[in-house]
């Protein structure tokens, strides 16, 4: 599976700061790639610091897990030691809240997009809107 393209990165993070301001909020953006290892970011004037960190965290946990972050709550429910063990091997902080969403090519995870600064819900359709405006599979070289 080749990488994220680059101007994909930067299209999707355009279209979700669009949808961030059309709702009225100033929200972080983190695109991360297959591996969770963040190949984008954007922090909108007027979000809140630790906003970057978070939005970072759930692409982060969504690519790192192949699901969207809020998926993730059962595991961390239902098997709280493998939870608390993988967030300790883990390269950054593991976040299961609404605002990762996984990237799919088709059936495979091929990235995740993180969003943070507005109410859960908010983050996911910034996210949605953004991977919905930019479908990947142009990008990975099907039309």
């Amino acid at each position: 599976m080749p990488d994220i393209p680059w101007t994909y990165v930067t299209r999707l993070l355009s279209a979700a700061a669009n949808a961030a301001e059309e709702r009225g909020l100033a929200v972080s953006i983190s695109v991360a790639d297959r591996d969770g290892a963040q190949v984008g970011a954007l922090r909108m004037p007027g979000a809140a610091a630790l906003t970057a960190r978070l939005a970072a965290a759930k692409a982060y946990t969504s690519a790192s897990f192949r699901n969207d972050s809020d998926a993730l709550v059962s595991l961390e429910t239902d098997a709280p030691s493998l939870f608390a063990a993988a967030d300790d091997l883990a390269d950054q902080p593991l976040i299961t809240t609404k605002g990762g969403v996984a990237i799919r090519d088709r059936d495979t995870v091929v990235g995740a997009i993180g969003v943070s600064g507005g109410t859960g819900d908010q983050d996911v359709e910034i996210a949605a809107a953004a991977i919905a405006a930019h479908p990947i599979g142009a990008w990975m070289g099907r039309g």
